[in-house]
């Protein structure tokens, strides 16, 4: 898939209102529109944000502390869903 990450994105929604059934966009949209007027993203972090220290257990199973990784140089944060 080629593009812009908005233009993938905006593929993505369009085959989800293609393959999806009423019922399951139904519930999905009513699933954003509650989080959404929770105002959640109000507290949310945004790109460029500092992020709070803390420790997190690496692949190996060791302790890695944020903080010491950011002390000496930039720090990417990935978040990946994984096989389920």
């Amino acid at each position: 898939m080629a593009g812009t990450l908005a233009e993938q994105l905006t593929a993505q929604r369009e085959e989800f209102k293609r393959v999806a059934p009423q019922s399951t966009q139904e519930v999905m949209q009513d699933s954003a529109n509650r989080l959404k007027e929770s105002g959640i993203m109000d507290t949310a972090r945004h790109s460029g944000d500092h992020a709070p220290d803390f420790v997190l257990k690496n692949v190996h199973g060791h302790d890695v502390n944020f903080a010491s990784l950011r002390k000496n140089k930039r720090v990417v944060i990935c978040f990946y869903r994984g096989g389920w």
